[in-house]
């Protein structure tokens, strides 16, 4: 008997040996976490990878530079949009344009974040702040214009 091509491509062996189908893997998601401010996304990791310790050193630095917007972020994406972005972060094109706007990757990376909907959760900052200043900083960034001490943190100025 033959195997009809498209009958394997649907099915894939979960790690724990259950079966799902290859939709139901891309629609997995996985929980990244991290630091955002004026100019864009400054950390994007897995959380499992960080650490209860390395998490509250992120919520610490975030509310430390709460003058440049900086949150600590975490959201649920999935595994090949996290590849995207980490594809932009890590990749050796350093601007972007976006709506008639030139961008630094690391601005992209973050507008690029926001645009798959994903609600973001957010830690606790050093400094006590709400979650509503948060949220609020989260709909302002990346934008450096609201970074008091000004400059376009590019790779080209590094």
């Amino acid at each position: 008997m033959l195997i009809e091509p498209n009958y394997l491509v649907g099915i894939a062996i979960n790690v724990n040996g259950s079966q799902m189908t290859v939709e139901e893997q891309q629609n997995e998601r996985v929980t990244y976490c991290g630091i955002a401010d004026a100019h864009g996304i400054e950390s994007f990791q897995k959380k499992d990878t960080v650490g209860t310790q390395g998490v509250f050193i992120m919520q610490m630095r975030a509310g430390l530079n709460r003058q440049r917007h900086a949150v600590y972020y975490e959201v649920d994406i999935r595994p090949k949009d996290a590849e995207v972005i980490m594809g932009i972060i890590k990749g050796k094109q350093n601007r972007y344009e976006a709506n008639g706007i030139v961008h630094s990757k690391y601005a992209y990376a973050l507008l690029w974040l926001k645009d798959k909907d994903v609600t973001p959760e957010y830690g606790v900052a050093a400094q006590g702040c709400s979650s509503e200043s948060l949220f609020n900083s989260w709909d302002l960034i990346p934008d450096p214009r609201l970074d008091p001490w000004g400059g376009d943190y590019s790779d080209s100025e590094e």
